[in-house]
C-alpha cells in the first residue's frame, strides 16, 4: 500500500498519523487508560523512535525493492536474541538460535540475489538497515513497558502522539505537499491506519505482555512472504529463482521455530498478574 501511494514519504506517514492518533487516544480512554505526567514523561523515547521507524521504513519501501525492504527488517530478531536474555530473563536455546542463523542465511540470499529489475537500490537498502536498529530499540522499549503493566492501548495511544512530533517538523521543512492525496492515496492511508495501524499494532502491542520477545519478533518473518507475493501480484516486481529458494529457507526456518516454541509451550511472563479482562490490558 505504501508503494502504492502517489505522495512522498513524509505526507504519507503526517497522515497516517493524523489518522491513527486519535483513534488511538479514543480507543485508549474507552478501554480504560489513562493520561498522567509519568506516563507522558516514559512514552518520550520509544514514541520518538517510532516516528523515526515510520520515516525511514516507509521511506525505503519507496526506494528499494519491496522484497528488499522488508526482508532487511527481519534481521530484527537477531539484535532480540542478543539482548533478550540479559534484558527479560528468556532463555534461548541452541536449536533455536541454529534455526534463527538458518532464516537469516535465506534473508541474506534473497537480498544479495536481488533481480535488476526488482527495484533494488542501496540507499534503500541502507534506510531499511537503519530502520532495523531504531524498530528493535523500540520493540524493546514497548515489551518493557507492557512487563510493568502498562496499558496496551494507551501505550500506542502516547507512541503514536509522540511520533506526531517527530512527523509534523519533518514534513513541514521537507516541503511536501499536503493537499496532493488523491482519492486512491486517501482510500490506502485510510486502510493502513485501520488495518496494520490500529488491527496489526493493537494486537502486537497487546501481545508483548504475554509471550517472550523472542517469540513476538521472530513471528515478524512471515511478512516479507507475504509482502513479496504481493508486490509480485501488485507491481510485478521480479524475484529470481537463487531469491525464491532464500524465502523458502526463511519460511521453513519459521515453522521450525514456531513448532520449537510450541512444544516447549509458549513462553508467558509468570511475574504478571492478568486484569480481569486481558483484552484491556
Amino acid at each position: 500500500m505504501t508503494r502504492a501511494m502517489s505522495v512522498p514519504t513524509p505526507t504519507l506517514v503526517f497522515y497516517r498519523l493524523a489518522i491513527g492518533a486519535p483513534l488511538m487516544i479514543v480507543i485508549a480512554y474507552r478501554t480504560g487508560g489513562k493520561c498522567t505526567l509519568a506516563l507522558t514523561k516514559k512514552t518520550a523515547i520509544p514514541g520518538i523512535l517510532f516516528g523515526l521507524s515510520m520515516l525511514t521504513g516507509f521511506a525505503s519501501v519507496k526506494l528499494t525493492s519491496i522484497a528488499n525492504a522488508t526482508l532487511i527488517t527481519t534481521l530484527q530478531p537477531a539484535l532480540v536474541l542478543l539482548v533478550a536474555p540479559r534484558l527479560f530473563g528468556e532463555q534461548w536455546r541452541l536449536k533455536r538460535v541454529s534455526l534463527a542463523g538458518v532464516a537469516f542465511a535465506g534473508v541474506s540470499i534473497v537480498v544479495l540475489a536481488a533481480a535488476s529489475t526488482s527495484g533494488a537500490s542501496v540507499q534503500g537498502d541502507l534506510l531499511a538497515g537503519v530502520n532495523v536498529v531504531i524498530w528493535t530499540t523500540y520493540f524493546l522499549m514497548a515489551k518493557h513497558l507492557r512487563n510493568s503493566g502498562m496499558h496496551s492501548w494507551t501505550l500506542l495511544a502516547y507512541v503514536f502522539s509522540w511520533a506526531s512530533v517527530v512527523v509534523v517538523p519533518w514534513t513541514l521543512l521537507s516541503h511536501s505537499d499536503l493537499g496532493a492525496m488523491n482519492t486512491k492515496d486517501w482510500i490506502l492511508v485510510i486502510v493502513m491506519s485501520l488495518i496494520p495501524g490500529i488491527l496489526g499494532h493493537g494486537l502486537m502491542t497487546w501481545a508483548q505482555r504475554h509471550i517472550d520477545v523472542t517469540l513476538a519478533s521472530l513471528l515478524g518473518l512471515a511478512s516479507p512472504v507475504i509482502s513479496t507475493i504481493g508486490a509480485w501480484i501488485i507491481f510485478d516486481q521480479s524475484l529470481s529463482p537463487l531469491q525464491i529458494a532464500g524465502a523458502c529457507i526463511v519460511l521453513g526456518a519459521l515453522a521450525a521455530l514456531l513448532r520449537s516454541y510450541r512444544g516447549a509451550g509458549v513462553a508467558i511472563d509468570d511475574a504478571i498478574t492478568p486484569s480481569v479482562d486481558p483484552l484491556l490490558s
